[in-house]
């Protein structure tokens, strides 16, 4: 048994201090502790690969008043309805996980065991996703940081009102190339209506303490967990720059993209594999690609090593060194689900070229 855990509890927080607080354990800077949140306006949490310039409506949040942040670790969006939304987040110590996938599920079976304990019926399904049969209930994104690996868990505690957000996120409809429904409302779930009773905030708290404890071997300290005075001030720090326009403009086509050369065309291929893979292909009239760009719904790290496996493709494309060369690109990066063909079949219907030849 190790030293106990904290389990911060704020059932909900104004946005910069909650914003600022996900950022500080995803900087690796709250040792020890579960952080559950509750929030208090409407937002949208976009993946740290999603394209600011074809996957959201700047001006369509901007009328609604939904707040935009870009999390550090992948996958695709999360809809905030302050009413129902809850995030639980936590920093694993290097040594508990060999590597992000397998983080990913050990803590997706502990949520299942929280979850199942609030009289749920759910199961855990790679990569990240916590279902109920065909349904989306919960979702575990991971990201490795030198502190360990950061992971959080969006939660929907009763029914989301969806329909603003899905004014604002512009969902391709690949997302639901592999699923029953074709739609963010008939695809997600939530505790309240699968154990068929309120689920409430408190009960959250308790059934996932528990399944910490009980997986990861640790005591978990419920009251009076706080944060120290630096964390608190650290997090306002951090608070502000959760929702500057930098952070969000991290991953822009239209910056990377300003104009299209004399001659060439670029063109836009997305590929559902186990994760959403978009390719952005800038190409000349003899099919030579002058640039590749890859954005969407996926998990890698580190992150700047996907220009790594953008330059293999724009740099073998036509020729027999394509897959090695994206499969050596890829080797030394951690990237679930995703294979070095998953990147070339993106491009492949980007150009509409299915042989990768020039």
């Amino acid at each position: 048994m190790s030293d106990a855990w904290r389990f911060l509890f704020h059932p909900r927080l104004e946005t910069r201090r909650a914003l600022g607080l996900r950022a500080l354990r995803e900087e690796g800077g709250l040792r020890d502790a579960i952080l559950l949140l509750g929030y208090s306006e409407p937002m949208v949490s976009i993946g740290a690969f999603q394209d600011i310039d074809t996957e959201v409506d700047l001006e369509e949040a901007r009328r609604r008043s939904i707040v935009l942040f870009r999390r550090s670790s992948g996958g695709g969006f999360a809809f905030i309805d302050p009413r129902v939304y809850m995030t639980l987040g936590f920093t694993g110590p290097p040594g508990w996980f060999p590597g992000l996938e397998e983080a990913m599920e050990a803590t997706g079976r502990m949520a299942v065991e929280a979850i199942r304990r609030l009289g749920c019926p759910v199961d855990y399904k790679p990569v990240g996703d916590i279902v109920s049969g065909p349904r989306k209930v919960a979702a575990v994104v991971a990201s490795r940081l030198p502190a360990g690996f950061d992971i959080g868990i969006p939660i929907n505690l009763g029914p989301a009102d969806f329909a603003p957000y899905e004014k604002v996120c512009r969902i391709p409809p690949e997302k639901f190339a592999d699923k029953p429904f074709k739609e963010t409302t008939g695809y997600l779930t939530n505790l309240s209506e699968l154990a068929g009773r309120e689920v409430r905030r408190q009960d959250v708290q308790d059934a996932f303490a528990w399944a910490f404890a009980r997986a990861f071997g640790v005591e978990v300290e419920m009251s009076p967990a706080r944060c120290t005075p630096e964390e608190e001030r650290r997090a306002d720090e951090l608070g502000g720059v959760m929702v500057s326009p930098e952070r969000l403009q991290r991953v822009s086509s239209r910056t990377r993209f300003p104009r299209v050369p004399p001659g060439h065309i670029l063109r836009v291929g997305r590929h559902k594999a186990r994760k959403l893979i978009t390719a952005h292909v800038l190409s000349n009239g003899s099919g030579h690609l002058a640039e590749v760009m890859f954005t969407g719904d996926f998990f890698l790290r580190p992150t700047d090593g996907l220009a790594g496996v953008e330059r293999a493709v724009a740099s073998a494309w036509g020729t027999p060194r394509l897959q090695p060369a994206v499969a050596d690109a890829l080797q030394p990066l951690e990237a679930p689900g995703l294979t070095a063909g998953d990147f070339i079949t993106a491009v492949q219907k980007a150009v509409g070229n299915p042989e990768g030849a020039a």
